[in-house]
């Protein structure tokens, strides 16, 4: 009974119009490096093509849920504001959350449970790390599969190369996408919003300006979807996979970068909290690490091409493979449903089965490591 009342309780709601979606990944072409300064890569994405939006009202079938998905593609050259670097990295920059960027441990497991605490709809608020493999789709499908759980709906506003700074603008902007999603008008409320920064700036120093901006954007835009009745969720990105050659001072390889970067969203993480809304970090860097570790373990050169570690990312060394973003998406799923545990049916028809099992038990494992404590 208590399984029926769940699932009654939640109706399925379809998404404002927006902007649509390329479902294909992009490769993105780094041609700022060499530069030892600490910048933001602003890397073109020469697919994209256009900064116009489109309305894309198609579902994906082959997801498995209703696929409202709103991507604002832009023209990712343009300038970030401020990318200036800080040549002089801040070494008394704050480790105190840093314990979650070890390596879980991802053996671990527990019994299934039948009715997960499920959303019924997501917004995700990012660029291309986000729209890479429709990260968003892969995480309604995922939880829409589970025993019990309803229809999950998911949308998406994904530029190419944002930051948080500009989507907090964007939200303020009456006619934007993101301000008729968390804007003042009469949208549905969202369960949970993700929230996704560029992919160097939260390990940047903490006295740099653009890492400044960004946790003021994570706790305005926080703001606004507690005022739509959610919780917001930070998708902690990784480390690139050889580190970040535009700035190989501060990141000079996946270890370095990966845990600069969970200091980085620990730390939205606390000013989201002390500015008392909701929120919840879902470690995605976390569990990249955990396969890492996880090839060691085996005696595998995690830097092979042929190790599941190697395989989580694109061509680029950057945005992710399906592998990567699938592991996200299991990452999710066992954040927001605490309950959960592989194994887990769903996977994409061109994963291998035994990589997907090794990831669900990543995603798992890096999720319980943030995981709130049990009320008493």
């Amino acid at each position: 009974m208590k399984q029926l009342l769940f699932v009654a309780l939640l109706t399925l709601a379809v998404a404002a119009s927006g902007c649509g979606a390329s479902s294909s990944p992009r490769s993105a072409a780094d041609t700022t490096e060499g530069s030892a300064d600490a910048t933001v890569d602003t890397s073109a994405d020469t697919s994209e093509g256009s900064a116009d939006a489109t309305v894309d009202t198609t579902s994906d079938t082959t997801e498995g849920s209703a696929d409202t998905t709103v991507d604002t593609t832009s023209d990712t050259t343009e300038d970030a504001a401020d990318s200036s670097a800080d040549t002089a990295p801040d070494t008394t920059e704050d480790s105190a959350d840093s314990s979650a960027d070890t390596a879980p441990d991802i053996s671990e497991d527990t019994s299934v449970d039948t009715n997960p605490p499920i959303p019924q709809e997501l917004l995700f608020v990012g660029n291309s790390y986000t729209y890479y493999n429709d990260l968003d789709q892969l995480v309604a499908s995922f939880a829409t599969s589970l025993p019990g759980a309803p229809i999950v709906t998911a949308s998406r506003v994904s530029s190419g190369g944002y930051r948080l700074p500009q989507h907090a603008s964007d939200a303020a902007t009456e006619g934007t996408p993101l301000a008729a999603f968390l804007g003042t008008g009469p949208y549905p409320s969202w369960t949970f919003v993700v929230l996704q920064d560029q992919s160097q700036v939260p390990g940047f120093p903490e006295s740099q300006p653009e890492r400044i901006d960004s946790v003021a954007a994570s706790v305005e835009l926080a703001r606004r979807a507690t005022e739509h009745g959610a919780t917001t969720l930070l998708f902690q990105t990784w480390g690139r996979r050889n580190g970040d050659s535009t700035n190989p001072d501060r990141f000079p390889d996946f270890l370095t970068m990966n845990n600069l970067l969970a200091e980085g969203y620990a730390q939205m993480e606390q000013a989201i909290r002390a500015a008392g809304y909701p929120v919840r970090r879902v470690p995605v860097g976390a569990a990249f690490a955990a396969i890492r570790e996880d090839d060691l373990a085996a005696g595998r050169d995690p830097l092979d091409s042929a190790s599941l570690f190697f395989r989580l990312y694109a061509a680029d060394g950057s945005h992710p493979s399906l592998e990567g973003s699938y592991l996200a998406a299991a990452t999710f799923v066992c954040t927001v449903g605490d309950s959960v545990a592989p194994p887990f049916a769903f996977s994409p028809s061109a994963l291998d089965a035994a990589d997907a099992a090794r990831l669900q038990l990543a995603g798992c494992a890096a999720a319980r490591s943030l995981a709130p404590e049990p009320t008493p």
